[in-house]
């Protein structure tokens, strides 16, 4: 949802409105703003919520935005941040650590741990997701200890391809049905992350274990194109038999290839409903979403939404 857009506002009040708006949406903080190559100040900020996870896209011109430990007492809400630099290179800072970011980066900080601060410098897009601490049902100390260990977890390229993907279908996502799960999967994902690198070891097992099916679903959405991603391969990767990891897909409701076939057609069919792939042949896009075989493809295409995916694209990009 769009928050606001500077270039709707008169110049003189850019500044001051996109300030007002960071601050209402994320709590105290403070920003310093860098003029475009025209000598503009232009900022998009765009935010939705999912539950107890909030979903925030800002690009424009450079900018450096920072907390600390006095913004935090100045309105008592201990957050955490995750965040990528989805366009340009940016930067980020968690005390005396800095390092840059780009959008094969996920940084992680929360506003107990001291000084953070992130910024790009030109036109950039930067994406997060915000949380209360309070949340995940883990000891402050273990949140701030996971601050500079956090980029190396196997959790992490998980939360930074569910933070990528939510974001590149926000407007939909933010209004389905499912709205409340999604984000208490991101809760779960991110208890794991901060788990996996700071609790002792019962915690951090026991910690695991509750987060499991979650881990596998995001692992799934992580690698739905590749049409080697077998039961065997899924197992392997979490240490499971595939027995046991048809058992945890039945305890929850659900069938393992059942889900992955929903989930590739389901992205498949918005595809060829989209104008942005309309150059693209359907095979193209089947074998996109993992699909090896155009024939098994189009039949099971067909039997899901009684069309074929040639008629179904035919319905919805033509005029």
């Amino acid at each position: 949802m769009l928050i606001l857009d500077t270039d709707d506002l008169p110049r003189r009040d850019r500044v001051d409105a996109y300030n007002a708006a960071a601050v209402g949406t994320s709590g105290a903080c403070s920003i310093e703003h860098e003029l475009d190559e025209g000598v503009r100040f232009r900022k998009r900020m765009e935010i939705w919520h999912f539950g107890p996870v909030v979903l925030f896209a800002n690009s424009g011109s450079g900018m450096r935005y920072w907390q600390t430990e006095q913004h935090l007492r100045l309105d008592g809400r201990d957050s955490i941040s995750l965040f990528s630099q989805v366009h340009g290179t940016g930067g980020f800072v968690c005390n005396d650590r800095q390092r840059s970011l780009t959008s094969a980066d996920l940084a992680f900080t929360c506003k107990s741990a001291g000084y953070w601060e992130t910024r790009w410098s030109g036109a950039g897009e930067s994406i997060a997701f915000m949380l209360d601490a309070e949340r995940l049902g883990l000891p402050g100390s273990m949140i701030r200890d996971a601050t500079p260990l956090a980029e190396h977890s196997e959790i992490a390229p998980m939360l930074l391809t569910q933070l990528k993907a939510m974001r590149g279908d926000a407007e939909r996502l933010s209004g389905d049905a499912g709205v409340e799960a999604l984000g208490d999967a991101v809760v779960s994902l991110v208890r794991a992350l901060v788990a996996s690198v700071s609790a002792p070891r019962p915690t951090r097992l026991s910690v695991a274990e509750e987060t499991r099916y979650t881990r596998i679903l995001a692992h799934l959405r992580a690698h739905l194109a590749d049409p080697g991603l077998t039961a065997a391969r899924v197992a392997a990767v979490h240490n499971l038999s595939v027995a046991a990891l048809h058992r945890i897909f039945h305890d929850h409701g659900a069938d393992l290839d059942q889900w992955i076939a929903h989930h590739r057609l389901e992205g498949a069919r918005a595809d060829l409903a989209s104008p942005a792939h309309a150059h693209r042949p359907a095979t193209d896009i089947a074998r996109s979403w993992g699909f090896a075989d155009p024939a098994r493809f189009t039949r099971l295409f067909r039997r899901t939404y009684g069309a074929s995916p040639a008629q179904w694209r035919h319905r919805h990009l033509t005029p």
